[in-house]
């Protein structure tokens, strides 16, 4: 695979799955963490789950998928870190065989951005977003999402007003709360 490098890193993030369980103690994005030379190049959406340990309730975030830890490194780089984690493997495109899922640089910095913005992001898989939540196309203008574009997700009895974000590539949609005066319906 012939893989160029602009400015900002790799032209792609490539998709990884962890085939640990959620609640291992040496699960593979664990040891993804803790390694300083993907610093700024590693996206894992996480989701909080709260477990009972000796009689009390406690907070952890676990990856909402455990099949999608995105890495934005080259391609060898990624292949010798496998090596290193057998717990981690590629995620590969359904219906093509040996072709590493990957998600181009432009589009995954655009939903991290949005992502990293937001204190409460709400994940979903593309299945669980049905075209009734859908609602109409709007723009940011102003804020801390000037900019950005998407669907309005439309949820009766909401107050909340959240934009949609796709990484259709891979399956996941986030829901990411903008303050009403700052959306321009879009035509």
């Amino acid at each position: 695979m012939n893989e160029k490098e602009s400015d900002n890193g790799p032209d792609y993030w490539y998709v990884l799955r962890d085939m640990k369980r959620p609640n291992a103690k040496d699960s593979g994005f664990k040891a993804l963490l803790k390694r300083v030379e993907l610093k700024g190049r590693l996206f894992i959406p996480f989701k909080q789950k709260i477990y009972c340990e000796f009689g009390k309730h406690v907070r952890y975030e676990i990856p909402f998928y455990q099949d999608l830890i995105f890495v934005g490194e080259e391609l060898k780089k990624i292949a010798d870190i496998l090596e290193e984690i057998p717990a981690l493997q590629f995620r590969y495109v359904k219906g093509k065989r040996a072709e590493a899922m990957k998600i181009r640089n432009d589009s995954m910095q655009y939903f991290i951005k949005a992502v990293a913005e937001t204190e409460k992001v709400r994940y979903y898989s593309i299945d669980e977003v049905s075209p009734q939540l859908y609602g109409k196309n709007i723009r940011i203008i102003g804020g801390r999402l000037d900019g950005y574009e998407g669907r309005l997700m439309s949820k009766r009895g909401s107050k909340v007003k959240r934009l949609i974000l796709d990484l259709k590539e891979c399956n996941l949609a986030a829901a990411i709360q903008v303050e009403p005066e700052y959306i321009q319906l879009v035509k």
